[in-house]
């Protein structure tokens, strides 16, 4: 019986571990950033990539000069926020 019971713990342990990191991520998936990447394109917005930020969503985007700058938008309405 015990050794049923330390088995059946050890056995909880190890998928919570498994579990717990997959639950964890609040990062944006590959097609979550490829879809916000594609609507803010769709915008006018010439974005190369898309991570959470805090509340917001933060935007690397090419200037066209060769380098890139850092855009603030609204998760929801994808409206730029200036601060």
């Amino acid at each position: 019986m015990l050794k049923n019971s330390i088995i059946a713990l050890a056995t909880a342990a190890a998928l919570a571990g498994v579990a717990a990191p997959a639950m964890a991520s609040d990062s944006l998936s590959d097609f979550e950033t490829y879809s916000i990447v594609n609507q803010l394109h769709a915008r006018g917005v010439n974005a190369v990539d898309v991570q959470e930020w805090g509340t917001l969503l933060r935007a690397s985007v090419d200037t066209g000069s060769g380098s890139q700058v850092f855009q603030y938008f609204d998760p929801d309405t994808l409206q730029q926020v200036t601060f």
